[in-house]
C-alpha cells in the first residue's frame, strides 16, 4: 500500500527541480551557475493507488497534502557547477530496475526517458528541458506511475532564470511564495 507520506514525498520532490534522472556527467546543457529563481507548476491526474483503502480522515489528509504540494511554487536556489552537473541524478536503489534513454543532449536542449519497474509497479518519466541561453531554462517533466492496476500522472512545468552570479546567503532552496 502506498502510504500518505510516500505520496506526499513523491509529489513534493516532483514540485522542485526534477532531481530524477540518470548520470549527469553526460549533461551538455549550457547553464550558468549562480542564484536562480524558479517557478514549478505541477498538475496531477488519475487514480492514486490504494486511495480506496483509506479512511475518510486519511483521504482528507492525503488530499490536503497533495493540494498543498501541487500548488505552483516559486523559489530561489543557488546552482553551483556541481549542482548543475548532478541536477538530474537519480538515487540508486536495489529495489527498482530503471532503464534511461537520452533522446537529445545538447547545449540548448535535453530530453530523456526513464522506465522503472519495482515490486510495487512501474514508473515512466519523460523530461524535456530547453536552455535558450545560459541564463534561462524551461521544461516539463511527465511522470506516469502505475501501482496495483491504477495509474496516476504528474506533469511538472518548470521555468527558471538566473538572477545573480553570486548566491549571497542562499544555500538551500528558499521559497518565494
Amino acid at each position: 500500500m502506498l502510504k500518505l507520506s510516500q505520496i506526499a514525498i513523491l509529489a513534493a520532490g516532483l514540485a522542485a527541480l526534477p532531481a530524477a534522472l540518470g548520470h549527469a556527467d553526460e549533461l551538455a546543457l549550457n547553464v550558468e551557475p549562480g542564484l536562480w529563481e524558479m517557478t514549478s507548476t505541477p498538475h496531477m491526474s488519475g487514480d492514486i493507488p490504494d486511495a480506496a483503502n483509506l479512511t475518510a480522515d486519511q483521504r482528507a489528509k492525503l488530499e490536503a497534502a497533495l493540494g498543498k504540494t501541487m500548488a505552483p511554487r516559486r523559489y530561489r536556489e543557488c546552482m553551483t557547477p556541481e549542482k548543475l552537473q548532478h541536477a538530474f541524478d537519480q538515487p540508486q536503489t536495489g529495489a527498482s530496475k530503471c532503464e534511461r534513454t537520452i533522446l537529445v543532449n545538447s547545449a540548448t536542449e535535453m530530453q530523456m526517458h526513464v522506465d522503472c519497474t519495482d515490486v510495487q509497479g512501474t514508473h515512466q518519466m519523460t523530461v524535456k528541458v530547453q536552455a535558450p541561453n545560459p541564463e534561462a531554462i524551461a521544461g516539463t517533466m511527465n511522470l506516469v506511475t502505475t501501482r496495483n492496476g491504477k495509474t496516476f500522472t504528474i506533469v511538472n512545468n518548470l521555468e527558471g532564470k538566473r538572477v545573480a552570479a553570486d548566491c549571497g546567503g542562499v544555500t538551500d532552496i528558499q521559497p518565494i511564495n
